[in-house]
């Protein structure tokens, strides 16, 4: 899991997108989740968060949120 950063926003990378096939991007209330399916399963491939908002601090902590929730949903 590393934490990359674009002029908008920090992008949070769970696992490497070559390992994915279709991908979709899901809008939340503070950012975006980018799913694709591995393996046959639908997973997390990143978290878009904006630096408006966040810090790298609560991106992780966000990122913790979201994963759990997408695991447990």
């Amino acid at each position: 899991m590393r934490i990359t950063e674009t002029p908008n926003f920090y992008r949070l990378t769970i696992n490497p997108s070559n390992e994915f096939t279709n991908f979709k991007t899901v809008q939340i209330s503070d950012g975006m989740i980018v799913t694709g399916r591995r393996e046959g399963r639908l997973e997390i491939q990143s978290m878009l968060f904006s630096k408006e908002i966040h810090n790298m601090n609560s991106v992780r902590i966000r990122a913790f949120y979201y994963k759990n929730m997408f695991i447990n949903a």
